[in-house]
This record gives structure tokens, sequence and C-alpha cells, in this order.
């Protein structure tokens, strides 16, 4: 069936597609995402590491306006903590993570120099729309010292409860 809820015409409606595209859920899955963030940059700072939450790189000549989620300085490597939550299929998790490789490589320097770290490194943090989790996340977690146990608990908890909201409210509208 078409999509009820969004105007992207032949889209099926289906959870995935209600829990990771659907235009009139992008508000719901926003929120998910920041609650993802907002996970890591406590952790985070409970280890008494530095953060930065979404600065803002002006565009160059070779890339535009870039917003990263998190930026965690832990010694002197900035870690840029980037969350995202693809579309569940075979290889969502190594293109997403290659996505955010791309996008942020060239303000690598940038992200070193605003947080007076040595240098920076991109660290991708994917967690798929219904809550799976990729084990190249751990490096991120070991750099700043935070237990993988901890953050995939809270992590995945957070996602199934946001998706209830999403899909109960996308229900309630049509």
């Amino acid at each position: 069936t078409t999509c009820r809820g969004c105007l992207l015409t032949g889209k099926v409606e289906s959870q995935t597609h209600i829990l990771s595209q659907c235009g009139a859920t992008y508000g719901d899955r926003t929120r998910r995402h920041n609650k993802v963030v907002n996970i890591l940059d406590n952790a985070a700072r409970q280890k008494g590491h530095r953060t930065l939450m979404e600065p803002h790189f002006p565009a160059t000549e070779t890339h535009g306006a870039l917003r990263p989620d998190l930026l965690i300085t832990a010694n002197d490597t900035t870690y840029i903590g980037e969350v995202t939550g693809p579309y569940e299929n075979n290889d969502c998790m190594k293109s997403a993570a290659q996505t955010k490789i791309n996008k942020y490589q060239p303000i690598l320097d940038a992200v070193a120099i605003k947080t007076g770290a040595n240098n920076a490194v991109i660290k991708p943090f994917i967690i798929t729309c219904r809550g799976g989790w990729d084990k190249n996340n751990e490096p991120l977690l070991q750099s700043i010292g935070v237990g993988k146990t901890y953050i995939r608990r809270s992590v995945i908890e957070q996602i199934l409860i946001s998706n209830a909201f999403i899909h109960r409210n996308f229900m309630r509208n049509f």
C-alpha cells in the first residue's frame, strides 16, 4: 500500500519506511536521533571529556556548511561522533559510515583547531532505525573510555521506546 503519511509517491507504507524515511515522522525521528546524541554526550562528559554539540563549520570552496552531531575531545584527539540511523538493508551500516566519513573529511583540520586538539578523527556511530548495532561503534566508545554494554543497552532501549512513539503518532494521524 502507498504510504498515507508522506508525499513521496509510490513509497510503500511499512514499519521500516515509517521509522526511517516517512516525511510525516520526520520530527519524531529527529527527536530519536537527538536522544542518542545526548546519551553519547552525557557518557563522554561523565568521563571528564570536553564535548561540543552541533558546532557550525562554514562552507568553503570544497564543501558546504557542516554541523557534526558531537565533538568529543579526549586527551589530544577530537572525535567527530556522527550519529546516523540508516534504513535497514544488506550494506546499510557500512554505507552509512562511509557517507559520514566522506562528508566530514574536509573539516578534520578545522575541528582540531576549534577544539585545540592535535588531531581529529571521524567516528561514525551507526544504529539502525530498528536498533541494529554496528560493531564499529565500539572503537569510539573505547577511545573515550565508555563501556559498550551500558551505551549499547541505553541506546537500543531509547531507539525502541522512541520507535513505539513514532509508530503510535503515525497511526493516530492516519
